[in-house]
């Protein structure tokens, strides 16, 4: 989380670099790249940053501290108040302002905040830019000797929240009446689709029903929306609903769960948009972008249709890396970030849903996610006292659990990105040979890392 002082820091740290280098913010598409490259909209003068955040309560201040930062050299500021992450990038493009920021922590806990930066493209800004300000911010004397504008003009921010309007007519016209009679539950997380959802999905022609809808600053993603879709399961079941939307904080992405109100996660969705635009021939190279945590039965439903499923590291920044390099038009992970480079340059969660039960309308939710199968997961977190590299790590073992599964099944040893362990993942078609040949590795794995 940003405290005050802090947050002028990083905010000095990105304006400097940017007064620097502005073309290091920006992140071109490529000339092939299919959705539409510009959007007609009000314009902002081309220096405009545009800040947007959840509804958390550590928002309003980390905004303030922003601003101030930002004017400490003379950029102008933009604030479009609460709206969903792809929300902020979308009006970045359409108002051709020179980078977007967004205040969030997505789909962790109200006490933490964060900060993601867009280029004026809607892509997340590039990987080596992001370094520099890191380094900026931790050098500890940045700030006490740091040169800013000679000519200080101080320029009052601009108030843009009620033009934000603009990304909730644009999600409409994508969808016309798509919806039109269905029964929806949503879980809006007490996020910032609490007023979005609802307002979209209804204008698509939907009965909603909203669950955590009353952002509080304090109760944002708690027990609720993705990670914790257990209220929306019983609610799709007792309303006798189609299907249930749930969110995270920040609107990036969407998990389902279908009539019967089982939950259907992002290889479910990434799956049957993939056929559907593969039989439209609508999906270049046949191939489509997940991460190594997609389940094995993704990967041979998407086989079994013809197409090739291209595994990344996880994370949807490493996904849309991918997709730019190989010119495809669908990625995701399985937690709900699912990319449409058909129509977004970023992971929108209510687009997720008005192209997932915009296809699947018409038939039963279950029905249509059927056709996916899912084969027994078993995954263990093993502490990671220290990181030999991971090719080294319980080698014997593995040659013995990969030539006993054979090409039944999937094993991965990875590093977590985040925590002190080593993820350990067996999938296969035999559970019982899943489960035990992911706690023999598991066990192999520990004896090397303790």
């Amino acid at each position: 989380m940003f405290a005050g002082g802090t947050t002028v820091k990083f905010a000095r740290a990105v304006a400097y670099l940017f007064k620097k280098a502005k073309a290091g913010f920006h992140r071109p598409l490529p000339k092939e790249f299919p959705g539409p490259r510009t959007l007609p909209g009000e314009k902002l003068a081309p220096d405009y940053i545009l800040l947007g955040r959840d509804p958390r309560s550590s928002g309003t201040e980390i905004q303030e501290r922003l601003v101030e930062g930002f004017m400490s050299f003379s950029l102008p500021v933009a604030n479009v108040g609460i709206v969903p992450t792809p929300g902020l990038a979308y009006l970045v493009r359409v108002w051709g302002s020179a980078m977007g920021v967004m205040i969030t922590a997505s789909h962790n806990p109200a006490e933490y905040n964060g900060i993601k930066l867009f280029s004026p493209t809607g892509l997340k800004i590039p990987d080596e830019t992001e370094t520099m300000i890191e380094d900026l911010y931790f050098d500890e004397i940045f700030g006490t000797k740091l040169q800013r504008s000679d000519t200080l003009k101080i320029i009052p921010p601009k108030e843009l929240a009620e033009k934000s309007s603009v990304y909730v007519d644009w999600l409409i016209s994508l969808g016309g009446k798509c919806l039109s009679g269905l029964k929806l539950v949503v879980d809006c997380a007490n996020g910032a689709m609490s007023e979005y959802a609802p307002t979209v999905l209804s204008a698509l022609g939907a009965k909603v029903i909203a669950l955590h809808d009353v952002p509080d600053g304090e109760n944002i993603n708690e027990r609720c929306g993705t990670l914790h879709p257990q209220d929306l399961q019983k609610a799709v079941k007792q309303e006798r609903a189609y299907a249930g939307v749930a969110f995270d904080g920040d609107g990036d992405r969407a998990l389902f769960v279908d009539e019967t109100g089982q939950l259907r996660d992002g290889d479910i969705v990434l799956s049957v948009i993939a056929a559907d635009l593969h039989k439209k021939g609508a999906l270049p190279g046949a191939a489509a972008v997940s991460t190594v945590m997609a389940n094995f039965g993704t990967e041979k439903f998407l086989r079994d249709q013809g197409i090739k499923l291209l595994r990344t590291k996880v994370g949807d920044r490493f996904v849309c890396d991918e997709m730019l390099k190989t010119g495809a038009v669908l990625g995701g992970e399985p937690s709900g970030h699912i990319l449409f480079f058909d129509t977004s340059p970023v992971g929108d969660g209510l687009l997720t849903a008005i192209r997932f039960l915009g296809l699947t309308a018409g038939t039963p939710l279950s029905k249509a996610c059927a056709v996916v199968p899912k084969v027994p997961q078993v995954l263990f977190n093993v502490p990671a006292l220290h990181r030999p590299p991971i090719q080294n790590v319980a080698r014997a073992a593995l040659e013995t659990a990969k030539k006993d599964l054979g090409d039944r099944g999937r094993i991965l040893i990875r590093y977590s990105g985040t925590e002190p362990f080593c993820r350990v993942m067996v999938e296969g078609e035999d559970r019982a040979q899943v489960e035990r040949l992911a706690k023999s590795l598991a066990e192999a794995v520990r004896k090397e890392l303790s």
